[in-house]
C-alpha cells in the first residue's frame, strides 16, 4: 500500500480525529455571491435579495476559459430559479424547488476549490 493511500484510508476510517482544511486563497466570485445572497435572505430583507438575485443572474462569464465557470453557471441557474418563486420566503414543504436553491447556496457559498 502507497504511504499517501493509506494516509487517506486512515483519515477516512477514523471518524473522531477529523481537521477541516483550510484555504487561504479569498473564496471565488460565485462563492462570494452566494454568500451575499444567503446573507440576504437570512436577514429577511427582500429588496437587498431581488438585487442580489438580479445580480447573481446577470453575472457575466466570459466563455468556459474562467476558472469558476461551473460555479458561476450553477449560481446563475439557482438565482434564475429564485427570480421566478412567488414567495421567496415559503416554507419548505410548501415550495420545495426553492428549498433545494436554498440548499444549493449553501453549498456553493461553503466551496472552496483546494489545490495540490
Amino acid at each position: 500500500m502507497r504511504p499517501n493511500y493509506a494516509r487517506k484510508r486512515e483519515y477516512l476510517t477514523d471518524k473522531t480525529d477529523v481537521m477541516p482544511f483550510t484555504e487561504t486563497r479569498s473564496p471565488s466570485l460565485a462563492v462570494r455571491q452566494a454568500q451575499s445572497l444567503l446573507r440576504a435572505w437570512v436577514c429577511g430583507d427582500l429588496p437587498r435579495l431581488r438585487a442580489e438575485l438580479d445580480r447573481s443572474t446577470f453575472i457575466s462569464t466570459t466563455a468556459d476559459s474562467h476558472p469558476d465557470c461551473e460555479q458561476l453557471e450553477l449560481l446563475k441557474s439557482v438565482a434564475s430559479q429564485m427570480r421566478n418563486c412567488r414567495d421567496l420566503y415559503a416554507e419548505r414543504s410548501t415550495d420545495p424547488q426553492l428549498g433545494l436553491c436554498v440548499d444549493l447556496l449553501v453549498h456553493l457559498a461553503s466551496c472552496f476549490v483546494y489545490t495540490d
